[in-house]
């Protein structure tokens, strides 16, 4: 038996109004205030690491995809080429994105914390992940990256 149910709404949905023509993506919260934020104050991840990542999510399409040349980014950003592909290297151990085994320009974000599609597809992209996993803790699995250690501040002297 199939049940289907209809929903209507008293007041029509407004659209969601973004910046750009790029449209949006789905971003998790708790990435953004429980690990990005607070691995960035830590100075866990270098401002390369975080403005490679933060392109990635934002240049991704439909099907989570970022298809571009280490060069095109390091371009956009304005970066030495050797300092994304190292930033990528990173990224890629921490689980935030996926490089393509056979077409190294291609990148995949990793699904729980950024999405652009329905939640169909990334069920699909999820499915799809869980089957390519080598075994527990790989891609999807976010590996938090640990904060460097800061070195402790030297105490000013007070005058008399």
């Amino acid at each position: 038996m199939r049940v289907v149910t209809e929903f209507e709404y008293a007041k029509p949905r407004a659209p969601h109004k973004m910046m750009g023509k790029r449209g949006w993506s789905v971003v998790s919260n708790a990435f953004l205030s429980q690990v990005l934020a607070p691995v960035i104050a830590a100075k866990g991840m270098t401002p390369t690491e975080v403005a490679v990542l933060l392109y990635c999510m934002g240049e991704q399409e439909e099907g989570i995809l970022v298809i571009k040349t280490q060069q095109t980014i390091a371009n956009f950003l304005a970066l030495p080429r050797t300092n994304v592909s190292a930033a990528l290297t990173r990224i890629e151990n921490w689980h935030m994105i996926r490089r393509d085994k056979k077409d190294r320009t291609v990148y995949q974000v990793n699904p729980t914390l950024c999405f652009k599609g329905n939640g169909d597809a990334q069920q699909e992209m999820l499915d799809t992940a869980m089957l390519m996993r080598l075994g527990p803790g790989d891609f999807p699995d976010l590996v938090v990256p640990t904060p460097k250690p800061r070195k402790p501040r030297a105490k000013k002297e007070q005058k008399p």
